[in-house]
């Protein structure tokens, strides 16, 4: 599709990183044309600002303290699938209609 900015605003089209790569017609790229090197290094320095901001506030990170359990939910678990190992065997009995087994 066709990208089309007036003063401004994005009007149309979609920015991806085939723009704002090191491809030779991508928004870099033509910047540089018009506007020389400066202006390509500013354009550069503001697009990675404006991602950097973007992934501080959207984005998120998952880190090892992330994954695991603190040691009350540790305990929780434990009882959660204990319980369901206690109870199977009678659910899956009375599910195809036999006694329980002990």
């Amino acid at each position: 599709g066709t990208v089309i900015i007036r003063q401004n605003d994005h009007l149309t089209g979609v920015l991806d990183k085939n723009q704002f790569g090191a491809s030779q017609f991508g928004l870099v790229h033509a910047y540089y044309e018009v506007f020389d090197d400066k202006g390509a290094g500013d354009l550069l320095t503001a697009l990675s600002r404006l991602f950097g901001f973007y992934l501080q506030m959207i984005g998120f990170t998952c880190g090892i303290d992330d994954c695991l359990l603190q040691e009350d939910a540790e305990q929780y678990r434990r009882h959660v699938c204990n319980s369901a190992a206690e109870c199977g065997s009678g659910v899956a009995s009375s599910f195809v209609g036999q006694p329980e087994l002990k």
